[in-house]
């Protein structure tokens, strides 16, 4: 792409971002998520190194994914959420699982809830990973394989260790955390990423390299991912891709957000968070598929952006992928 061309897309993108974030982004973003840490009891636990603390709070951000939030907040509800104590106090039971002997054993435990199904079939009537209090199989093994990570990467100090791959980098730079963190089973990087960018921007008051490493932190789902298709943002920077680990590659969704935010004053606010808000159904409600017949371009009724808004079709974009 010539580069004035992609100037020219930029600036569009910046448009439309800019718009999104002032009809739909919290105005104390960085207030706020400080008042939630505080209250959550995160930031007395950073400053503890309260591994087992940040251990619940990690798996219940992980137990958010894959479904709606709120049957995932119905489920934690009636279920509770896994604590610490209960792998510990399960890994000392007679003989355990040579899976679950260190981090790096447990790969490949293949635990399946409803099939009641394993990769060591005659350990699972004795195996702690069913007794998890999780939703799914895939659950299950993400608490089991964080406990690993944080008792056997981070030697059970995740605090410390965040401040050491921090301290490794010239630059404020959480992608060392990201990548080491991104090979616990069912830890992806969207999951990842809403988890530590609160907890770098507010988990240590005062902190200023943490809060640098927090604000590089961009948060993709398949609601901002779309919005970005929608729009013809992707399309305008010749970064059509389908939703995954393309979205945090060079040109990727990630990567737009990191430019807009070089030329907006976002420190009111987070970007990412607003376009997920302007999109979701339980905030504006305005761009997803519930809305929207992706089947031909939006119809930009009652949209604010509309104007604005490039307003290409969502399923000729999974077709042409599927064709390819």
């Amino acid at each position: 792409m010539r580069a004035a061309c992609r100037s020219a897309a930029i600036q569009r993108a910046i448009s439309l971002i800019q718009h999104v974030c002032d009809i739909a982004a919290p105005r104390n973003y960085l207030a706020e998520t400080r008042e939630y840490l505080l209250n959550a009891g995160i930031v007395s636990a950073v400053a503890a190194h309260d591994t087992p603390a940040l251990y619940r709070w990690l798996m219940e951000a992980i137990s958010y994914q894959g479904i709606a939030n709120r049957i995932a907040s119905d489920y934690l509800d009636r279920h509770g959420c896994v604590h610490w104590a209960d792998v510990e106090n399960g890994l000392r039971g007679p003989d355990p699982c040579s899976k679950l002997a260190t981090y790096w054993t447990f790969h490949g435990c293949g635990y399946r809830k409803w099939a009641r199904t394993c990769a060591v079939p005659p350990r699972l009537p004795r195996c702690i990973v069913p007794a998890l209090p999780m939703r799914n199989g895939s659950l299950a093994q993400a608490a089991a394989a964080l406990y690993l990570f944080l008792r056997d990467v981070c030697g059970g100090d995740f605090i410390g260790w965040i401040d050491d791959q921090l301290s490794r980098s010239k630059e404020p730079d959480a992608a060392p955390i990201i990548d080491a963190m991104r090979h616990i089973h069912g830890a992806s990087d969207k999951v990842l990423s809403l988890a530590l960018v609160p907890l770098l921007l507010g988990g240590r008051p005062g902190d200023a390299l943490w809060q640098a490493a927090g604000a590089e932190l961009i948060v993709i789902d398949t609601l901002v991912h779309n919005w970005l298709h929608r729009t013809g943002i992707l399309n305008d920077l010749d970064a059509r891709h389908l939703y995954g680990p393309k979205c945090y590659g060079p040109n990727g969704c990630a990567d737009i957000f990191r430019q807009a935010g070089l030329l907006i004053d976002a420190r009111r606010y987070s970007s990412d968070n607003a376009i997920w808000r302007f999109c979701a159904a339980e905030a504006f409600d305005i761009c997803n598929g519930n809305r929207i017949d992706d089947r031909k371009p939006c119809s930009g009724a009652g949209c604010p952006i509309m104007l604005y808004c490039g307003r290409v079709a969502l399923r000729n974009y999974f077709t042409q992928f599927l064709r390819a």
